[in-house]
């Protein structure tokens, strides 16, 4: 009887720590647009350490978030979260990679744009390369004109020159 009871127990203890995983999911089954439910459940791979488990969310957020139809915050957070989960690894050739594939999803708000072009620059100054931050908004200032048919914001070329943040 008491092998029993501590196998009942060992099972309850499981579900509860598996609870907050499986109560995040389940939410991102219901909307798989809702940013912040994604940025949630990676801050909870993050903070138990796993951070393969980490990467893996962000990756399969990445895939199933539509950017168009993305709510309760910014898509681009999810890519801005992995360039800076890579920064604190120490990563820089994958947090430029991340960021530069950032740069060519097509966003729902040109916020989003300014978000990642900013916030990779100035990880780029934090990690002591002010040259090539400067080199990644110089790029967005004086870039030749992009292929706007692809993207849901019209004139994103003379918005973001524009745009005080990048200045």
């Amino acid at each position: 009887m008491d092998a029993e009871v501590e196998e009942r127990l060992a099972k309850l203890e499981r579900l509860l720590h598996r609870r907050p995983y499986l109560l995040y999911n389940i939410n991102i089954r219901k909307n798989p647009n809702d940013v912040k439910t994604w940025l949630k459940l990676i801050d909870l791979h993050r903070q138990a350490g796993n951070l393969e488990d980490c990467f893996k969310t962000i990756a399969r957020s990445k895939e199933t978030i539509k950017s168009d139809e993305a709510e309760n915050g910014r898509y681009s957070e999810i890519w801005i979260y992995g360039g800076k989960l890579y920064q604190e690894l120490r990563d820089l050739g994958r947090c430029n990679d991340n960021f530069y594939e950032a740069t060519m999803v097509n966003y729902k708000t040109i916020e989003d744009y300014i978000n990642v072009w900013t916030r990779w620059a100035e990880i780029l100054i934090e990690e002591g390369y002010p040259k090539d931050a400067l080199a990644v908004v110089k790029h967005v200032l004086f870039r030749r004109r992009i292929d706007a048919d692809n993207l849901k914001i019209k004139n994103i070329d003379d918005i973001l020159k524009s745009a005080a943040l990048i200045w």
